[in-house]
């Protein structure tokens, strides 16, 4: 069985690609000016958080796709591809003009889908399951 994405899955997860190229396409990404994110760290906090959707969109996609997903490929394949997404958009962000290469990003990009993963198995599998059981 091969797991596939319905067409709009896979056009909110086109999308959501889309928008995190715009935003690290930017010399400097549109971040709030404001205290709350005036910190060291806070990038990191926000590639976790967007990394985290971006998973989260694949796995409810495969999910929804198909009947029966293979659970390493619910648990795996999102964490995978969001991670070779940051490692793109890294590699991307080389040829934006005040921007660098950070493997601490790609770090808070693999933490974020990871937690999106744990949350989503956690408290929307595990339970549809036990209550199929």
């Amino acid at each position: 069985m091969t797991e596939t994405l319905k067409w709009p899955y896979t056009l909110l997860l086109t999308l959501y690609c889309v928008g995190i190229f715009i935003l690290s396409h930017h010399s400097s990404p549109p971040i709030p000016k404001t205290t709350l994110f005036a910190f060291t760290g806070a990038d990191k906090i926000a590639h976790a958080i967007l990394y985290a959707g971006l998973a989260g969109c694949l796995s409810i996609g495969l999910r929804r796709s198909n009947d029966h997903v293979r659970p390493w490929v619910q648990c795996f394949i999102p964490i995978i591809f969001a991670i070779l997404y940051g490692l793109s958009d890294e590699i991307h962000q080389l040829f934006i003009p005040k921007r660098e290469f950070d493997w601490w990003d790609i770090c808070a990009d693999g933490l974020g889908a990871s937690a999106a993963q744990l949350f989503l198995y956690q408290w929307i599998w595990k339970p549809i399951r036990v209550e199929n059981k």
